[in-house]
């Protein structure tokens, strides 16, 4: 879905998160929800995933922070097939369900790429390789190098893992730190948002079949947990974490969101 049809960078993130459930709806005649767990859910063993409500009170909650320090419990979000965007704020799961969910599209698409199957055995995840290269440019930027698709970032370093994120709006993405070229090549897919219903910063390394995850259950005022990613980030690939991160991360949490 385009704001601008004849503009290719014009793009409409919840549109299209409407437009996906209506399309699961009228071409198989069942809620996403219900789709997604017949067709991923369930043959990866994710019993304890739900795109609906749960079904007992077993849940963790997320809290809100306030200036003062207080915290104060977040109401269940009102996300769900009946009520629309659950494919991009609706999954309601355990970490270790959340870690498999993680660690099987990034097999399959390594298993993919180097064997040029479309398949991988066991998984319901497939033609990976013709997904996660993603297709839409970012601004300016060379598609090669920064690019979008579906809610997916990909930034191949050197570069800024945090482009696309809430926070660069506030800092700026040419302050932001970009992780150098001791990388280069590697293609990293980050996805931060913390606010109500979406409490994690991830950041997927797709060749070495690893990923930062970062999880909270405090909504901060902004979001700082992002950096606490980006740091293990820069880590996990054997960088120098720069010292603006901790900087950064005070900066946007004294911002409400």
């Amino acid at each position: 879905m385009w704001s601008n049809p004849s503009e290719k960078r014009s793009f409409i993130p919840n549109g299209i998160t409407v437009w996906r459930q209506t399309l699961w709806r009228s071409s198989l005649g069942k809620p996403l929800g219900t789709c997604i767990k017949q067709r991923i859910l369930d043959p990866l063993g994710m019993q304890r995933t739900t795109l609906g409500y749960p079904k007992d009170e077993n849940t963790a909650r997320a809290y809100v922070v306030s200036n003062d320090g207080t915290s104060h419990k977040v109401p269940f979000p009102n996300v769900s097939d009946d009520t629309g965007f659950s494919d991009g704020a609706g999954a309601k799961t355990i970490i270790k369900d959340l870690l498999l969910m993680y660690q099987s599209p990034l097999f399959a698409y390594g298993h993919q790429s180097q064997s040029t199957s479309g398949t991988t055995r066991a998984s319901p995840f497939k033609y990976l390789q013709a997904i996660f290269p993603l297709h839409i440019e970012v601004g300016s930027s060379d598609i090669n190098d920064v690019a979008y698709c579906l809610s997916l970032y990909r930034i191949r370093l050197p570069g800024n893992p945090g482009v696309g994120s809430m926070n660069s709006p506030l800092i700026g993405p040419f302050r932001m730190s970009s992780i150098d070229a001791g990388s280069q090549g590697l293609d990293v897919y980050p996805h931060t948002a913390n606010i109500s219903c979406l409490t994690a910063s991830a950041f997927l390394i797709s060749s070495l079949e690893s990923a930062v995850v970062v999880m909270t259950m405090l909504l901060p005022l902004m979001d700082p947990i992002e950096f606490v990613g980006q740091s293990n980030l820069y880590l996990l690939l054997g960088e120098q974490v720069p010292a603006d991160e901790r900087a950064f991360a005070a900066f946007v949490g004294s911002y409400q969101l």
